[in-house]
């Protein structure tokens, strides 16, 4: 992957965001952004890995694991308690904002577990570089 302004600017986008998210108090605001951006990292790193050769693609590889498998484990509770609290078709205002406070409770967490996403990603490299065999002639 080479270096681009436009790649610059869309990670300092994506860490703003995260810390904006972060410090704001839970509102029905939050859980929406939090939610894009739930769905915005591993994608990101599913194409980046995709895009990737050699020690990057091993990063990329690792970041993607580090924010899937906690993003799959905590859409399976959001989807299980906003499921139990609000079993029928048409929902209020006031129980779409619960929903999201919801989405807002367990967003925090996933973004928590990304914090070692990074760490991973290198974790991964030193792995690729360990057992990387060397070519015979």
């Amino acid at each position: 992957m080479q270096f681009s302004i436009r790649w610059m600017l869309a990670v300092t986008m994506v860490v703003a965001a995260g810390a904006g998210l972060w410090v704001a108090t839970p509102s029905w605001q939050l859980g929406v952004i939090e939610l894009v951006l739930i769905f915005f990292v591993p994608a990101f790193a599913a194409v980046a890995s995709q895009n990737s050769t050699g020690y990057a693609k091993a990063f990329w590889i690792g970041v993607l694991v580090s924010t899937v498998l906690p993003f799959g484990v905590f859409f399976w509770a959001i989807v299980r308690g906003i499921g139990d609290i609000y079993p029928r078709q048409g929902w209020t205002v006031d129980e779409w904002q619960a929903a999201s406070r919801i989405i807002t409770e367990y967003g925090r967490a996933i973004v928590l577990s990304w914090s070692f996403a990074l760490l991973i990603g290198i974790l991964c490299v030193v792995a690729h570089w360990f057992i990387k065999l060397p070519k015979k002639d």
